[in-house]
């Protein structure tokens, strides 16, 4: 009795299976070696109406970066792929020996991925139209958006020294990140920087250790960093194997309005220029003459940084630029009303929907698998589709998935989210000659199955064996 009873048991938890996946039958073998009690997927045609196969993809899940993507095509729906931002500088023209007799501002319009290459061709060229002594004074108008709660409350894990918690602002300079380079040489680790500011220090105690290589090189490494106001102190220490040769790390430093102007003043010295040691903060006045305006990148080249390498600092400035106007400042619960308008423009109501930063750099990030694949289905056949996919990472080729296996046959196109335990993918899968399909899948259980899940539905949407099932 009691075997049929478990016998009964199996057999209804595996047709329960079968009924809530909705995956087709030479799928579910290998899917019901895997725990999916944390998963959600919704997979099938882009050109159907709804995904083909599903599983809880109703569900409210942390999509981790996945939700730049909603960032992404808001921001292509409300401006389209060759919109563009001006950093502006102001002030009254200089006199005839270069001479400006009152301040220079320095003006943020919310360009989301300003490199410090860029801001050194802003500088040039604002020597090259005469301007040559601002000594009456510099100042950063940071208007444009409000300060994000978040930034003042602190960051998602408190490590404030690393890059990826840089919060926004409408004026920023590479991402207001330090690239350190490290080299075993001898007992010592050797150190380089991108920046070589006089306003950074790096206190280097780090030592050599004979040894592999590992995966996980950086946990042997103590990082922080000490800010005052227009001074940082880089400290690091820890041990760093002799066979590691030369790797990188990425470090936030200074304020962002110290950085700015560190980097500033930098390329202004190299150029002979004189100017006050510090700036000052403000906003320039209306009637401002304007000096120099300096252009972005299109959107359709920032958004291919910005997802290709999960830019947390580029996603959440695009994020505050959605809901700027010219009577509003961007903010985030401003940005947060424009993007659910732009989805109930198109006849969407994700109710579940919480949107934190725009970057899904956040605890507090939810949507569904099943309304993100609907997304996936709206830029598809919306006018930006071009624009909208090459900003996914190409798997095996480049961005955060460039060194994953590649399947022979099959373009595939995603992006990818982690944080600490969640595991996500969304994307486009384009077999030879096959149907389109678009992929979503959420994982908040046993992360560590996340590699097996992608393989399993990967090999089987690139084998061509789904595309002629009729939708369930």
């Amino acid at each position: 009795m009691n075997k049929i009873f478990v016998l009964v048991f199996w057999w209804g938890v595996v047709v329960s299976a079968y009924a809530e996946s909705q995956a087709p039958l030479e799928i579910i073998p290998d899917l019901a070696k895997q725990d999916l009690s944390g998963v959600s997927w919704a997979i099938g045609p882009l050109k159907e109406t709804v995904p083909q196969w599903h599983l809880k993809d109703t569900v409210p899940k942390n999509p981790g970066s996945i939700m730049k993507l909603l960032t992404t095509w808001s921001a292509l729906n409300l401006w389209g792929p060759s919109y563009v931002w001006n950093t502006q500088v102001k002030g009254n023209p200089p006199d005839q020996n270069g001479v400006m007799h009152t301040p220079l501002y320095l003006v943020g319009g919310g360009d989301p991925g300003m490199t410090i290459e860029q801001w050194n061709g802003l500088i040039q060229s604002l020597w090259d139209s005469g301007v040559h002594d601002v000594s009456a004074g510099v100042v950063l108008d940071q208007s444009l958006f409000v300060d994000p709660e978040d930034h003042r409350a602190g960051t998602i894990d408190q490590q404030t020294a690393r890059a990826y918690n840089v919060a926004p602002a409408a004026l920023q300079v590479g991402y207001k990140a330090m690239n350190i380079s490290l080299k075993p040489d001898g007992k010592q680790v050797m150190i380089q920087t991108n920046l070589n500011l006089p306003e950074i220090t790096i206190r280097n105690h780090l030592k050599v250790v004979r040894g592999p290589c590992l995966a996980d090189w950086k946990s042997y490494l103590g990082l922080w960093v000490k800010n005052t106001a227009w001074h940082s102190e880089v400290f690091l220490e820890g041990i760093y194997p002799n066979q590691c040769s030369n790797k990188n790390i990425e470090v936030s430093v200074l304020s962002n309005d110290a950085y700015v102007y560190a980097t500033f003043k930098k390329k202004w010295q190299e150029l002979g220029g004189h100017l006050p040691q510090t700036p000052t903060l403000g906003q320039a006045p209306a009637t401002t003459p304007v000096l120099l305006n300096w252009p972005s990148d299109s959107l359709a080249v920032l958004i291919q940084r910005m997802n290709k390498m999960s830019n947390n600092p580029m996603a959440r400035n695009l994020f505050l630029d959605l809901s700027v106007q010219p009577d509003q400042m961007g903010s985030e619960s401003a940005s947060i009303n424009q993007v659910k308008r732009e989805l109930q423009e198109k006849g969407l109501n994700f109710s579940e929907l919480v949107i934190v930063n725009g970057a899904g750099l956040s605890r507090d990030s939810r949507i569904s698998a099943q309304h993100l694949w609907q997304i996936l289905k709206l830029a598809h056949e919306g006018p930006w589709q071009p624009e909208f996919e090459a900003a996914f990472s190409l798997w095996g080729i480049d961005g955060t998935v460039r060194e994953r296996e590649l399947y022979p046959g099959c373009v595939i196109r995603v992006k990818t989210g982690t944080l600490e335990g969640v595991r996500a993918l969304a994307g486009i899968v384009r077999p030879n000659g096959g149907v389109v399909q678009g992929i979503v899948l959420l994982n908040t259980g046993k992360v560590e199955g996340m590699d097996t899940l992608v393989r399993i539905w990967f090999n089987k949407l690139c084998a061509g064996g789904l595309e002629d099932r009729p939708v369930r």
